[in-house]
């Protein structure tokens, strides 16, 4: 892998030799379409050298790091940032099933963070078609990636979301287990390594009135109350000057959930 930027954005090539017709991860990638699945900047080509097929590819650079990073700091993980890890996979290996595409790896290795937080799956270079049988084997991975995850919780609701994921997995559905998760633990955002200071929720609130009510501010992203069509109280992206003020509305909505402080919690989808 190499390092470098395409039209201002960071990347990572990938130079290969080709194993079949086709680059697999690349076509899952591309098929499951999801913000939790990271995608493929651009197919480059082959190039045949000494008789032999050379495949390259651009992926989006992982800017927060992966999830074996994060749970090496010091500091554990809060129920709130692991509800966020875990509806992300959840939600990314859905985006697989329904592509048609099974068995990414569920380690913490392969899961990735945008430079937002948001988690995606990384390690699909050993997808296979999707049964019955690659489903219950995805099932088994992302229950131990969630006990994994809620051992190193340090807030005291670790097993209360491996309960729910739990719950979840027995219904059958990585709705009912996304559902599960969300009525157990509010998501939150997930403290990258060098993130600038992720605040305390309720006191951004109290630096910028009512109308731009938010729980966390960092490197001039900040958040407004919104409407994005799944119920609840939702978010919308702006971007705000070092004060926190709102200058500007943006692009996508991101699930909240209203705490007993007013003070409303994010999630990245």
């Amino acid at each position: 892998m190499v390092t470098g930027a395409v039209s201002g954005r960071r990347c990572l090539l990938r130079v290969r030799e080709r194993r079949g017709p086709e680059p697999v991860d690349a076509a899952a990638r591309e098929n499951a379409a999801s913000e939790h699945v990271v995608g493929v900047v651009r197919r480059l080509g082959d190039r045949r050298v000494r008789g032999r097929d050379w495949e390259a590819v651009l992926f989006p650079y992982p800017e927060g790091g992966d999830l074996s990073g994060r749970m090496t700091q010091g500091d554990g993980l809060r129920g709130g940032e692991a509800a966020t890890v875990l509806l992300g996979v959840a939600d990314g290996v859905a985006a697989l099933h329904r592509a048609g595409w099974a068995r990414p790896g569920l380690s913490p290795s392969d899961i990735v963070f945008g430079a937002d937080g948001c988690p995606a799956l990384d390690g699909l270079d050993e997808v296979v078609p999707y049964d019955p049988e690659t489903a219950v084997a995805d099932a088994e991975a992302y229950y131990e990636l969630a006990r994994t995850v809620c051992l190193r919780v340090t807030d005291g609701t670790g097993m209360t979301l491996l309960g729910a994921v739990e719950s979840g997995l027995r219904q059958g559905t990585w709705e009912h287990v996304e559902a599960s998760v969300l009525a157990a633990v509010a998501p939150e955002p997930v403290r990258l390594p060098g993130s600038v200071g992720l605040l305390e929720p309720g006191s951004l609130l109290d630096r910028v009135g009512p109308r731009a009510r938010g729980a966390w501010w960092t490197e001039g992203a900040c958040w407004t109350e919104g409407a994005c069509g799944r119920g609840g109280a939702c978010w919308t992206e702006g971007a705000c000057d070092r004060g926190g003020a709102m200058v500007s509305r943006a692009r996508r909505c991101v699930v909240g959930r209203l705490d007993g402080a007013g003070c409303e919690t994010p999630w990245c989808r």
